[in-house]
């Protein structure tokens, strides 16, 4: 089962709307935890300015409903004041670090080259390797050392890095993903309306209209 980043977000909203953020985070985790989900939370912010939820054990479609905006109706400052308050909600996968699976690899035995092809050695001590992992291509051939089996070693590492490389880019540009979405809220078309159940020292609770 894939694991999922749920992000709550202010926008660059005012206290309030924070306020509204910390409660709606509440409230999403005891909903996904209560459907069988395992959830872990982390603030950005005291009130936060978005909160993330690790979900696991549960498939996208169960999160989806949940995702896009959400508002809380309430007068936080006063009878007159306004009376809307917006927050987003999006989904993003988790950028699991990959670990080389052993049956993808296909390693064959060639001979090694000098440059221009010629022929440095009358044995096949260098190594073709291919990887063929889910989502990813790699081939490669590796020469450097004298032994098939040190040739051998040197290609699946050489592998292992790049997967390394491309999980840290793939991070890198999820993590840009959450960044621009925090700023995404949009005004109208809610997904969820709700109101304040109650307001104490500990925050907002709140409850769907």
């Amino acid at each position: 089962m894939p694991i999922f980043l749920m992000q709550i977000s202010s926008g660059r909203g005012p206290v309030e709307v924070r306020l509204f953020v910390a409660a709606l985070a509440t409230v999403l985790r005891r909903r996904l935890e209560a459907e069988g989900g395992r959830v872990e939370e982390e603030h950005q912010g005291d009130p936060p300015a978005s909160v993330l939820l690790t979900v696991e054990g549960l498939a996208q479609e169960a999160l989806a409903p949940w995702t896009g905006t959400h508002t809380l109706v309430a007068a936080l400052r006063g009878k007159s004041s306004r009376k809307r308050w917006f927050a987003d909600v999006s989904l993003h996968p988790l950028a699991v670090a990959p670990v080389l699976d052993p049956q993808c690899l296909h390693l064959s035995a060639c001979r090694a080259q000098g440059p221009g092809g010629q022929k440095v050695n009358k044995t096949s001590s260098a190594v073709r390797l291919r990887y063929d992992g889910e989502g990813t291509e790699i081939q490669l051939k590796v020469q450097e050392q004298r032994s098939f089996q040190q040739n051998r070693k040197r290609a699946i590492q050489q592998v292992e890095r790049i997967l390394e490389q491309r999980h840290s880019l793939y991070q890198a540009d999820l993590a840009q993903q959450r960044h621009q979405q925090h700023d995404k809220v949009q005004r109208g078309g809610a997904t969820q309306e709700w109101k304040v159940a109650k307001d104490d020292r500990r925050g907002l609770h709140i409850t769907p209209t």
